[in-house]
């Protein structure tokens, strides 16, 4: 994600005009529960999609919600079209951004996930997606400010300034971070493919063993905590800060937050 995010800032933001976010697009605006919650979903039906469902660059299906016709009506305005970036607006995975895939529309969104929709004429949505990822620690540091709970506003979103080449220098620009995309993803599939050989290899030789000790005998077990999300100071520093979403792959080299030394001085984690 380092080097991905260095090679965005390196061809974004070079355009020559200037203006807001929210004047180059169509619509800005999240979502809304279903009447009913939870107990409205169904099995099939129209997709109804949730804050986990977006990554960063990638829709996940798993967990993926649905709705029937009748409930789907009455959410209309917050209906999906092809090509809308999604951008997670309140938790701990504000300002994940993607772009879902066609094959889970029609689609609406609940109230914690906007939907940015750029008018066609003016900006690519793939310009768009690359970015808001761009300044996705920007968007952290607003979706953190003065508040008990990360949350950006539409308003935050409209007021994005946003440097604007021309739709064929924007077409150059997400081709050539596109095909770095495409080359992450494909590392990333070697990758999973080793750790299966390597996690395949550690049970042969692990069922071969004939000790045992206790697992605690072996480790410490340490309690986390959180520095005071509302206090700037203690945050986006040079310390990683380690939350559940960024579990996922055996070791972590690059976490979503950071803190500073004066947050994790007034927290109850040890490094």
């Amino acid at each position: 994600m380092k080097y991905e995010l260095h090679a965005i800032k390196s061809v974004v933001g070079r355009g020559e005009i200037m203006t807001r976010l929210g004047d180059i697009c169509e619509k800005i605006g999240s979502g809304a529960t279903p009447h009913g919650g939870k107990e409205a979903y169904c099995l099939e039906g129209i997709s109804f999609v949730r804050s986990q469902n977006i990554g960063d660059f990638s829709f996940s299906a798993n967990g993926l919600a649905h709705i029937n016709n009748e409930q789907a009506k009455k959410l209309s305005n917050v209906e999906l079209k092809p090509n809308d970036i999604l951008l997670n607006i309140t938790g701990d995975s504000v300002a994940r951004t993607c772009i879902i895939d066609s094959e889970y529309l029609p689609a609406r969104v609940n109230q914690h996930v906007a939907i940015i929709r750029g008018k066609k004429d003016i900006v690519l949505s793939s310009y768009l997606l690359y970015f808001l990822q761009w300044k996705k620690k920007y968007l952290l540091q607003l979706a953190s400010a003065g508040a008990t709970r990360n949350a950006l506003t539409k308003s935050m979103i409209e007021q994005l300034e946003i440097e604007l080449p021309t739709i064929e220098q924007q077409r150059k620009i997400a081709g050539a971070l596109d095909k770095i995309q495409e080359k992450i993803k494909l590392n990333q599939k070697i990758n999973d493919n080793l750790e299966q050989q390597a996690a395949a290899l550690f049970s042969s030789l692990y069922n071969r063993s004939n000790t045992e000790v206790r697992y605690t005998d072996l480790i410490q077990i340490l309690g986390g905590g959180t520095p005071k999300t509302g206090e700037t100071a203690y945050w986006n520093g040079n310390i990683a800060f380690f939350t559940p979403k960024d579990v996922g792959t055996p070791y972590t080299f690059i976490t979503e937050k950071t803190i500073t030394e004066e947050g994790l001085s007034h927290c109850n984690s040890r490094l």
